[in-house]
């Protein structure tokens, strides 16, 4: 019979045949290649291992193309004849060369596959032959040894035929079934009883199923539900199409994913005829409509669940039509104070609104009805039944009703956020200096650290007579001067690092009370009462004595007339309410001191912003404005907090709490102080400020010590290793590049347990604890250092 006497059917099913046979021979081809390889690479293997003359048999009669080379650099030591038959290449030309064959690319991507695995099988790559034409091939490697020197061995099967003819057919069968299969649709063939013989791709995935799950069986049950209701219709459609072949039928049907789940799809089915004009198939196509049909559905029940959820809306809804309120909720009746609806439905918008916003408020809301270009999201003042004055959000859109254009308007009470958001503005403004401190500390302590200690040095050296003498005591006390400038910047922020010790705040308050006397003056009355409890609180003595003059040196400002400073203690008991309000940790017994004047006083505007930084009512050169921002640091640092009362005329009174301690405070008058010792030691320095390192060396020199220097974490860990028996001590700067002094000192530590460390540092000490450098029992110092107390702390820690 000749192809055009045959039907389609019998087309199609000849090529199916034809491809069925192919696919067949080529898995057969496949095995059989797949075993032959592996026989053949055993043989090799094993002739390797036996006899150099086997394996140079094996190698050079191999069909496959095989080549040794060195691992190091490809260059080739020797191929067989199938690699000369095949590449085109002769011997001469690839020995002692890197193999043409393969780009430089391929090889690196394979070398580096030879790393990891130690071999890879069966890796499908291209190859060149001489005349430039590319070839396919399944490579196979591993690493070998000849006399010693590892090689690579290289074997590939050339597979450029069944290549070609896989392409060629996969080329064929993307055309046959490339409309189909692309089809953003469902595409179905079944025969005259409803059996799917046809199930595209994109079906496949939309209803779960592979093809051979579905090919045979009847839709019914498959893809549409399993009911007599289902098969009725669908057995109706099917002798329909085989009545009217001409015509399309389209229905929309609820139909079954595999996992159960239910959807609908709008079908359109065509009878598919051969020459005889007799139907053999039905074409289904389908398109999914269950969003759609769920729409509709939600549609249908939208206006009761639009209701509901405005009648249990957390924020004030209204309705507006024109200018007057159509419908609000129950919500926008209590956050404006009304007892029922019926008082605000038919009221203008603009009558619970504060007469500062009424005329913008009734403007946006014309422009919005005018279909104008209006913020969607504002705020204003708004006032409820009683004169309360409130901040309320509005969110409105404009939307239709009836055909007529309305405002949906959501209205939200942001009274209690709006007065959040002010206490947060405040507590930043607070932060804003401080941050800024931080930053520049770590660099500006080092500078200071350089002028303190080559000061000292430069005193030290210098004779009691000498003039130049008092040069030197004023370049040391301008340092100290910057450095208190410093800390009391880091104590407005929260970051300069304290000492912590129990200490009776009676004690403090006794011990700065001369200091005091003499810098508020005599025109100034003090007075100091004590109670006779105990008061010991967790402090930095030093810190607590400076927030006590700087609050002397503001009444004394208060009072340019005179008048009386009185400073008091006293124990309080702070309950829940108290420590919600300033942010403390727990309620319990707090240690305050209160200090009051008689001086000009505050009003409320001033008194909002005393703690800000630079912040003065003082003339110009009259002070800083640090003085109060630096008490509020220093107290917040303490876990504490400061309550102050004032107005014009009635002077201020300052409480300070800290919370109290049971740890007993020790005797100030009855500590050691420890002479200046050297030592004859080795100390290992590890600094990266060059200006630092040069004068710790030459102050450590001075003092009789060995100094090894290092500019960074890895430098030290360097030479510690070209000095571990040496080395008696590491002093670390904290913050180094290449490993910080932590670090440096675990390396170090890994290999002497024993050895001793002290860390100094001029950061802040929010960004060693949040790197975790430090912890605790490791010494430590802060920049600046002063000569003797450097040399001290070195002493102390050497013992």
């Amino acid at each position: 019979m000749k192809d055009e006497e045959k039907t389609k059917e019998e087309l199609v099913s000849e090529i199916e045949s034809l491809r069925e046979q192919i696919r067949t021979m080529n898995g057969s081809g496949e095995d059989r290649k797949e075993k032959e390889e592996i026989t053949t690479r055993t043989k090799i293997e094993e002739e390797l291992r036996s006899s150099e003359e086997r394996c140079s048999k094996a190698f050079h009669s191999s069909p496959c193309l095989m080549a040794i080379s060195a691992l190091s650099d490809w260059r080739c030591v020797d191929v067989n004849e199938s690699f000369v038959n095949i590449t085109g290449y002769s011997r001469d030309e690839v020995m002692g060369r890197r193999l043409p064959i393969v780009t430089v690319a391929d090889q690196t991507r394979m070398f580096n596959m030879l790393m990891t695995e130690g071999s890879f099988r069966s890796l499908e790559n291209r190859f060149t032959r001489k005349t430039g034409e590319d070839r396919w091939g399944v490579f196979s490697a591993e690493i070998i040894s000849i006399q010693g020197e590892k090689s690579l061995l290289l074997v590939v099967d050339d597979i450029t035929d069944r290549k070609r003819i896989e392409e060629a057919l996969q080329e064929s069968e993307e055309k046959y079934r490339e409309l189909v299969e692309n089809a953003n649709s469902i595409v179905l063939r079944m025969d005259e009883k409803g059996a799917i013989i046809f199930f595209n791709e994109y079906a496949q995935r939309f209803f779960g199923f592979e093809d051979q799950d579905v090919r045979g069986r009847n839709a019914v049950g498959t893809i549409f539900p399993h009911t007599e209701a289902a098969g009725r219709d669908f057995r109706d459609m099917i002798e329909e199409i085989y009545r009217n072949p001409e015509n399309h039928l389209t229905s929309e049907r609820e139909s079954m994913l595999r996992n159960g789940e239910q959807v609908w799809i709008s079908w359109t089915a065509k009878a598919i005829r051969d020459r005889s004009k007799n139907v053999t198939e039905i074409l289904w196509i389908g398109n999914d409509i269950t969003e759609r049909r769920r729409f509709q559905k939600r549609l249908v029940e939208s206006e009761e669940r639009y209701r509901t959820s405005i009648e249990s809306s957390n924020d004030g809804v209204a309705i507006v039509k024109g200018d007057k309120h159509l419908y609000v909720n129950k919500r926008f009746v209590e956050i404006f104070g009304y007892d029922s609806v019926e008082e605000v439905v038919g009221q203008p918008v603009t009558f619970i609104v504060h007469p500062d916003d009424r005329e913008r408020v009734a403007k946006t809301n014309r422009m919005r009805q005018a279909g104008g270009a209006v913020p969607s999201r504002y705020e204003f003042k708004g006032v409820k039944k009683n004169g309360d004055v409130l901040n309320i959000e509005v969110s409105a859109a404009l939307t239709t009703y009836g055909g007529e254009p309305i405002s949906l308007v959501y209205l939200r009470d942001i009274t209690e956020r709006r007065s959040l958001e002010a206490q947060l503005l405040q507590a930043q403004k607070m932060e804003a200096v401080g941050q800024l401190a931080g930053g520049v500390a770590h660099d500006f302590n080092n500078i200071l650290t350089a002028i303190i200690g080559y000061g000292g040095l430069l005193k030290m050296k210098m004779k009691e007579d000498d003039p130049l003498r008092v040069y030197t005591e004023h370049i040391l006390a301008s340092a100290q001067k910057a450095t208190h400038l410093t800390q009391n910047l880091l104590a407005f922020s929260r970051k300069q690092m304290l000492n912590p010790e129990p200490a009776n705040l009676n004690d403090i308050v006794v011990g700065v009370r001369s200091i005091l006397r003499r810098t508020i003056g005599e025109e100034i009355e003090l007075r100091t009462v004590c109670s006779r409890e105990n008061l010991t609180v967790m402090s930095d003595i030093v810190q607590l004595e400076q927030v006590l003059i700087n609050l002397a040196i503001n009444a004394r400002d208060a009072m340019p007339g005179g008048g009386t400073l009185t400073i008091s203690t006293k124990l309080v008991q702070m309950d829940a309410s108290v420590i919600d309000k300033h942010n403390l940790r727990s309620p319990g017994t707090y240690a305050c001191i209160t200090v009051t004047d008689t001086g000009i006083g505050m009003d409320e505007k001033t008194k909002a912003r005393i703690f800000e930084p630079f912040f003065t009512t003082k003339e110009a050169g009259k002070g800083t404005g640090l003085g109060l921002s630096t008490v509020y640091g220093i107290v917040s640092q303490h876990n504490g907090f400061i309550r102050v009362q004032s107005k014009p005329g009635e002077g201020a009174t300052f409480e300070i709490c800290l919370p109290l301690t049971r740890v007993q405070a020790e005797d100030r008058g009855k500590r050691e102080t420890t002479p200046l010792v050297g030592g004859t030691e080795v100390i290992l320095l590890g600094e990266d400020d060059p200006t630092v390192r040069l004068l710790s060396r030459q102050l450590l020199e001075e003092a009789g010590y060995t100094v090894i220097e290092a500019a960074d974490g890895e430098d030290v860990i360097a030479k510690f290793n070209e000095n571990r028996n040496r080395v008696d001590l590491l002093m670390l700067d904290v913050i180094m590049p290449r490993k910080n002094g932590r670090e440096a000192y675990e390396a170090v530590k890994a290999i002497r347990p024993d050895i001793r460390v002290l860390f100094m540092s001029g950061y802040s000490d929010d960004i060693i604890d949040r790197r975790r450098i430090l912890q605790e029992n490791l010494n430590f110092i802060e920049k600046p250092v002063s000569p003797r107390a450097l040399l001290d702390k070195v002493r102390e820690v050497l013992g």
